[in-house]
């Protein structure tokens, strides 16, 4: 599957080197942290605006859940 093979990202290793996180949750146990860097060429950025509507249709529940916390995303939703 040719998106499985150039998006698909495994765990490389696992190390329990660092000590727990202490986040105030009740019953909540770090097991791992996940960090994932890329770099966008700036001319591959494009203002959501611009998408064709199949995409934009394609992520409009995310920008939707964004924006409940976001003003940036806020924005988005109404400048369609």
């Amino acid at each position: 599957n040719k998106w499985k093979k150039e998006t698909f990202h495994r765990v490389q290793r696992v190390e329990s080197k660092l000590p727990p996180l202490d986040i105030p949750l009740p019953n909540f146990k770090t097991r791992r942290i996940n960090f994932t860097f890329r770099y966008v060429p700036k001319e591959h950025i494009k203002p959501w605006s611009v998408f064709p509507n199949h995409l934009k249709e394609d992520t409009q529940i995310y920008i939707n859940e964004l924006a409940q916390f976001s003003s940036f995303f806020k924005e988005l939703i109404e400048q369609k």
